[in-house]
């Protein structure tokens, strides 16, 4: 093949321009070079923000801080150190199962932190533990500011009493101090009954912002109804009718709580022998296991099995009357022949035991040894107040329904049933 000596000149020049524009881009001068890239450097993405969180938690039975914190996730040297700085203001030995604890915890990949503590242990303090300039753990005790109040409530049942007293807005505790109470005089389930009307005053201690810390004891309740009008006043840590009868010493009526009559006093034809036989108490209905107490202060004459009664209590209360139960699952503690009980107390627990078709307490009031109707017998003797006492009872009752015709009226003079009225008076006004 023969070379274009004229076009040798032009192919030369084009072939080094292209080196030169080749040469120019960053990539081909590396593999040119055959030297190793080059790239800028770049930014790392941002690690994500921790993620704050508030907890919750109660201590379980024994458990330490530091234990509760450890099964929170904090590691075992945080949570020993967090301990150590509440030892200065707090005993551990004083915390309570059930202790609530709020927790401010921040999480991230690599652990979780505690970055705050408080609980509370009574309703005049809160511990407090946070960490200083230098991540320390600090601790410190604060004064809680408690404002007394008197909390006067009306409202009319509708279904089970003390849920409707709890609906009307009396916390749990109120609810079963006025079931308590009543139960001296009143048969729930057959005394009771929807459009009733009640009402009760307590003291209660609340906070700076204005929540409910504790209520106090009840020191004026009243029900009624188109038959029955029950007025109860607090004198000398016992509740007593306007004339000057204490209602523990009338028997209580209703033994087991949140018991239902399954069978009353009379003629019935027998559930298990199939023939009618005279019934001489009243049946219960009751959870298996649920308390049993003493209808009134006595002294054991029987624990032990006794025929188809199976296990059995026979309380010798007077000269006059005697209390037996029957069925029972099991004894109270120290429950036996010859200890002395009081009102109330926890003699057993309903069972099936002897000769019954389910659990259910066998309830009898023997009167000079002869099983009598429950329901007819209305007290031990109910001794009254007399004298200088009775006048003093006499100025409580005037007392107390003047307060709480007042605070009802200040709060709303037509109140809607079942509201709640809360009105802050002095300290000095709380009995």
């Amino acid at each position: 093949m023969r070379t274009n000596v004229f076009a040798l000149p032009a192919l030369t020049a084009f072939l080094f321009s292209m080196n030169n524009l080749m040469a120019e881009m960053p990539w081909m001068n590396g593999v040119l070079n055959h030297t190793p890239m080059h790239i800028a450097d770049q930014e790392s993405p941002a690690a994500p923000a921790p993620i704050q969180e508030d907890r919750l938690v109660k201590l379980s039975n024994n458990q330490t801080i530091t234990a509760m914190l450890a099964a929170q996730g904090i590691d075992a040297d945080t949570a020993s150190d967090a301990a150590d700085a509440l030892a200065d203001v707090y005993n551990a030995k004083r915390f309570k199962v059930g202790q609530e604890v709020h927790l401010q915890l921040e999480h991230d990949a690599d652990a979780t932190r505690l970055i705050k503590l408080t609980f509370a242990p009574d309703a005049t303090q809160r511990i407090e533990l946070t960490k200083d300039a230098q991540e320390n753990f600090i601790a410190q005790r604060i004064a809680r500011n408690v404002e007394k109040r008197i909390v006067a409530i009306r409202g009319t049942v509708d279904g089970a009493f003390a849920a409707s007293v709890r609906r009307a807005g009396a916390p749990r505790s109120v609810a079963n101090q006025m079931a308590k109470w009543l139960a001296y005089d009143m048969d729930f389930q057959r005394d009771v009954h929807k459009g009733d009307q009640f009402a009760v005053m307590f003291p209660a201690d609340y906070d700076d912002k204005g929540e409910l810390i504790q209520a106090g004891d009840v020191q004026y309740l009243r029900v009624e109804n188109a038959k029955t009008k029950i007025n109860l006043y607090r004198y000398n840590d016992h509740m007593y009718h306007a004339d000057g009868r204490d209602v523990h010493k009338a028997l209580l009526k209703t033994p087991v709580d949140g018991a239902k009559i399954t069978s009353g006093f009379g003629m019935r034809v027998h559930p298990i022998l199939g023939y009618s036989a005279m019934h001489k108490g009243i049946d219960f209905g009751a959870a298996f296991g649920s308390p049993i107490f003493a209808a009134g202060d006595g002294v054991i004459e029987k624990a032990s099995v006794f025929s188809s009664y199976g296990n059995y209590v026979l309380i010798k209360h007077n000269g006059t009357y005697e209390t037996a139960y029957a069925h029972l699952s099991r004894y109270g503690k120290g429950i036996h022949a010859g200890t002395r009980v009081h009102q109330g107390q926890v003699i057993g627990y309903v069972g099936a035991t002897g000769r019954a078709t389910g659990p259910h307490l066998h309830f009898e009031v023997h009167m000079h040894g002869t099983q009598v109707n429950p329901t007819k017998v209305a007290s031990l003797g109910n001794d009254k107040l007399e004298g200088k006492e009775m006048n003093q009872l006499a100025s409580i009752v005037r007392q107390d329904e003047n307060q709480f015709a007042q605070l009802i009226a200040k709060a709303q003079p037509k109140m809607a049933e079942n509201d709640v009225k809360v009105i802050p008076v002095s300290a000095t006004a709380v009995r």
